[in-house]
């Protein structure tokens, strides 16, 4: 009996520090330490009340409104070419000189015109000012009569042109003001300048023009970012958008804000107006005291016990 009686209590005691094992590991993932106890390394941030500005941003290009085609007076040979592409010229500037057929073929041909004499040159002018964007012949190449031989573009004709979706189309205003993303350049302010009465069939947009302020000039086929701002909020509560952590279908979006010193916990928030880095938070409500996870919330558990540093 003796025997029997040890075995049971060995079985109890068995049983017992098999109990205490559990517990002790269930609140260790309870408390959100990893198995070895090491406590998570985030930084925080403190929320932010500030007005933020949202913006309607829509990809744009640059033309040349007015642009002058230089075309052949004579069918006949192109003796010299007086301007190259990127070359200004002003009214009246020769840009080409032809040679007739007629008189390529002879070894002179002299003509009485009026009180003149023709020669068999004619000269090809200038009937804008600009600058050359495009040459299509050489000295040397042979041009029929009424032949595009360059094509001259009117720096300040300059426009940005952009297609707007029509749904869109409540945000921009004649005259109304935007922001011109210009790579390497910085931003600059334009106008709208016109709307054009029409819409595309396919893809149902709308194509507005705007001018640069301030006579600021740019190359031709630019390719433009445009922002117009649509929703302006004063005294917004704001996080970067590097707190907000999401499902894979982004329909749901937490942050991870700290309880104390070393407790972080999961919280279920509702977004609002967004910038290029910011993040309107609607709901909860939250101060400028609370702290939430910047960097190192990606796969936290509901609750975890971290160590953090402040980036503020």
């Amino acid at each position: 009996m003796n025997i029997i009686r040890h075995l049971w209590n060995m079985k109890r005691i068995c049983a017992l520090i098999l109990i205490s094992i559990i517990l002790v590991d269930c609140n260790s993932y309870k408390d959100g330490l990893s198995e070895n106890g090491i406590k998570i390394h985030v930084s925080v941030v403190h929320p932010r009340m500030q007005t933020i500005t949202e913006y309607l941003t829509l990809n744009a290009t640059t033309i040349f409104m007015h642009k002058a085609t230089v075309r052949s007076t004579f069918q006949g040979y192109i003796e010299e070419a007086y301007k190259g592409v990127g070359d200004a010229v002003n009214i009246g500037d020769k840009v080409f000189r032809i040679q007739t057929k007629e008189a390529a073929a002879s070894d002179s041909i002299q003509l009485s015109v009026g009180a003149g004499m023709f020669k068999g040159y004619v000269a090809i002018t200038s009937k804008i000012n600009g600058i050359i964007t495009e040459v299509n012949y050489h000295a040397g190449d042979y041009v029929s009569e009424g032949e595009q031989l360059a094509k001259i573009g009117q720096p300040s004709s300059l426009r940005i042109v952009l297609d707007v979706p029509f749904q869109d189309m409540k945000q921009i205003r004649q005259n109304s003001q935007c922001e011109v993303a210009v790579p390497g350049s910085g931003s600059y302010k334009a106008l709208v300048d016109k709307i054009v009465p029409s819409v595309d069939p396919t893809s149902q947009s709308q194509t507005v023009l705007l001018r640069m302020e301030g006579g600021k000039t740019l190359p031709e086929n630019l390719n433009l970012i445009v922002r117009f701002p649509v929703n302006h909020i004063a005294e917004a509560t704001v996080l970067p958008k590097k707190c907000l952590l999401t499902n894979e279908t982004q329909d749901r979006f937490w942050i991870m804000k700290l309880l104390n010193d070393s407790i972080a916990i999961s919280v279920r928030i509702e977004k609002g107006s967004e910038t290029d880095s910011l993040v309107q938070i609607l709901t909860p409500i939250l101060t400028t005291a609370d702290r939430v996870v910047a960097e190192g919330a990606y796969g936290l558990p509901d609750t975890v016990q971290i160590l953090f540093q402040d980036s503020e």
